[in-house]
């Protein structure tokens, strides 16, 4: 994220699905901040994420989230999103509770939902992002609405996995702060934030019965001012205001896909998802112009991702 020039926060994750794995995994988070602070800058910031409650024991992920309250860093967590995390922890069953006892790990019935789960421990007073919250009910959206805290919805990656379709548009009747997600390419292949939109709305729409549970201007907001606001940074970026910051992304629309320009944002939702942007700029600098991407280093990140995924590739084909 320093050597490309973007904006963001990097939540250092923690695991440890066992007891015994508390003490370690609460030391390892602890040393990889100290180690990842130095690399601060008013563009990339730290946060902390206790991964997801299959992967993470009680006790860790109630310390982790006051580790994160002392040491003032936003937290995150794969909340909610599948069946299989429901029987989990309303069941202790699943292929989740499986993997798991195979382990050796103890697995026990936990709450009724992965929402009520983090309310019982006093989790969500440290307001931590969650990210899906695909299998939520009213209840548990009452309980997000009133800790405050915000939601990433991740559309393609639940429909690619058969997870389901989050409900947005009660989470945003609830007051919610919603922004898109793509859940990184390890799980989605792509991170198009139109494309995610486009998703978004579409499948809102056909749930939901109606061509207006999720509009294309509610979409773009969703991509835009709903991500910095669900990012807490949005007296800084997601509308290109006086005060603000210059980060900004342009498309053509003088090709056959932006045509008609009559609606720019149904262009925008509907028609663009996929095309390259001719125009990024983060904090007024440049970071693609004429669709390729200007910064020194643009080979070197693409170069380490294509290592990461060669190397997940192996160890998946090994485990």
């Amino acid at each position: 994220m320093r050597e490309v020039g973007v904006r963001g926060i990097t939540y250092q994750e923690v695991f440890g699905p066992a007891a015994e794995q508390h003490d370690a995994s609460m030391a390892g988070l602890v040393a990889a901040i100290a180690r990842h602070r130095p690399l601060v800058t008013d563009l990339v910031t730290l946060g902390v994420s206790p991964h997801a409650p299959y992967t993470v024991h009680d006790d860790l992920m109630v310390d982790t989230a006051a580790y994160s309250l002392r040491e003032r860093l936003p937290m995150a967590i794969h909340l909610a999103e599948s069946a299989e995390e429901i029987a989990f922890l309303r069941e202790g069953e699943g292929p989740f509770a499986e993997v798991l006892r195979a382990r050796g790990i103890p697995v026990v019935r936990r709450s009724h939902s992965p929402v009520h789960w983090l309310v019982e421990m006093g989790v969500l007073v440290a307001q931590p992002l969650l990210i899906h919250c695909v299998r939520v009910d009213p209840t548990d959206i009452s309980f997000i609405a009133d800790a405050g805290c915000a939601v990433a919805h991740c559309p393609a990656s639940n429909a690619k996995f058969g997870h389901g379709v989050a409900p947005v548009r009660a989470m945003l009747d609830a007051g919610i702060r919603v922004g898109l997600g793509s859940d990184s390419v390890a799980s989605n292949n792509q991170m198009d934030l139109l494309g995610e939109a486009r998703l978004a709305a579409l499948l809102q729409n056909a749930v939901g019965g109606r061509s207006d549970a999720l509009s294309g201007e509610q979409a773009l907001a969703l991509a835009t001012i709903g991500g910095a606001r669900a990012l807490g940074l949005a007296d800084r970026i997601g509308t290109l205001d006086v005060g603000k910051a210059a980060d900004l992304a342009a498309f053509p629309v003088d090709g056959a896909r932006g045509v008609p320009t009559t609606d720019p944002v149904a262009a925008a939702v509907y028609a663009l998802p996929g095309t390259v942007a001719r125009l990024v700029c983060v904090a007024g600098r440049e970071l693609v112009r004429d669709g390729r991407i200007v910064t020194a280093n643009d080979g070197g990140a693409a170069v380490r991702v294509e290592k990461s995924a060669a190397a997940m590739a192996t160890w998946r084909k090994g485990r």
